[in-house]
């Protein structure tokens, strides 16, 4: 499958496969490599369970992902957080690929290096994924259902039926004052119970 995500979830490192589908990546046993693709459920390694097949401090494996057969509404997953050598991890990463294009210091030809290499596409889509990744975790940190419930006064809310009616794009989530925040939260629940009186 080309271009799948490969992810070491121990080091943050992370890779692309190529035209054809092959990878390489660094692993110590123990790792949990995630593999993912566009339409395709995330396929989990543990490499800890993979020790009786190295040979030569080296391993050779296929992966198979899974096609996605239904698409599910949003669910609302909670209780995830990365640690903060993992964030600093992912913000280096972040941090990497846009000093290589923007920064003041850097040369054409290091500009150039990061925009049409296929180490440079790899660390923009990398960037771009890591992003993302911290992006998820602020917003599940901010619209935790304890919070959503904090802020609505309303113990006994369903969260998951109220986000789902109360859709706040990440952007806005990630970037909002807790005020904002907090008035987009008691609009929506406004707007969510006067929908469910009329059921």
């Amino acid at each position: 499958m080309p271009f799948a995500y490969v992810v070491n979830k121990n080091s943050s490192a992370g890779t692309l496969s190529d035209e054809k589908g092959n990878f390489s990546i660094r692993i110590k046993m123990g790792d949990t490599l995630n593999f993912s693709y566009l339409g395709y459920s995330v396929t989990k390694l543990f490499t800890h369970l993979l020790k009786d097949s190295v040979k030569n401090a080296s391993l050779n494996v296929s992966i198979f992902l899974k096609s996605k057969v239904s698409e599910l509404k949003p669910v609302l997953i909670v209780d995830h957080s990365f640690t903060k050598e993992r964030k600093e991890s992912y913000e280096r990463k972040i941090d990497e690929y846009h000093r290589g294009l923007s920064s003041p210091l850097a040369s054409p030809i290091t500009a150039m290096y990061y925009a049409w290499s296929k180490k440079g596409k790899e660390l923009q889509k990398l960037s771009v994924l890591y992003q993302q990744l911290l992006n998820d975790e602020i917003r599940e940190h901010r619209l935790s259902p304890e919070k959503i419930r904090t802020i609505t006064g309303d113990d006994a809310l369903d969260v998951k039926d109220f986000m789902y009616y109360c859709y706040l794009p990440d952007q806005f989530v990630v970037s909002a004052s807790d005020y904002d925040l907090f008035v987009a939260v008691k609009n929506c629940y406004r707007q969510y119970m006067m929908q469910q009186k009329k059921k």
